[in-house]
Order: C-alpha cells, then sequence, then structure tokens
C-alpha cells in the first residue's frame, strides 16, 4: 500500500482535529473490512459493508475538505472514481 503526507500543521487545533479524525475513520474502516472478509453470514456481511460505505463517505468528505474542494471539484472527483 503506498502511503503519503499530509501537510498539518499540528500546532493548530484544527488541522489537528481533522488528521485525528481521519487517522480513526482509516482505522474504523480497516477493522470494518477485516470483520467484513471473517463473517460467514450473508447477514453480517450486508451489515459490514453498509458500515463501510458510510465510513467510506466520511473519509472522502473529510479528505475533501482537507483539500479544500468546491462542490463542482468534489463531483468531478466523484464521477471520476465512479462515485456519484
Amino acid at each position: 500500500m503506498k502511503t503519503f503526507n499530509l501537510y498539518q500543521d499540528f500546532s493548530n487545533p484544527a488541522e489537528k482535529a481533522q488528521h485525528d479524525k481521519l487517522i480513526a475513520l482509516v482505522d474504523n474502516m480497516l477493522e470494518l473490512k477485516k470483520k467484513y472478509h471473517e463473517a460467514r453470514m450473508g447477514r453480517d456481511k450486508e451489515l459490514y459493508e453498509r458500515q463501510i460505505k458510510i465510513i467510506d463517505a466520511q473519509i472522502d468528505r473529510l479528505v475533501y475538505e482537507l483539500y479544500g474542494l468546491t462542490e463542482e471539484e468534489v463531483k468531478v472527483v466523484a464521477m471520476g472514481s465512479g462515485k456519484k
């Protein structure tokens, strides 16, 4: 997996909070994906899949905010990634 660094001013409480929230969401996503792959019952997989989609949308919104994207730019990114 490729990693990248986002510039964050950790002396700025707002930027630190955004960073911490993103890390928490990613950790949550990784845990949910692990549980999804370990799930044996279809309804459990469906539950994890719904939760994964919610977390994915939250991560997207936070990243758009971090980069200061406009609504129009968000639409372009969403269309390019197959999300609507």
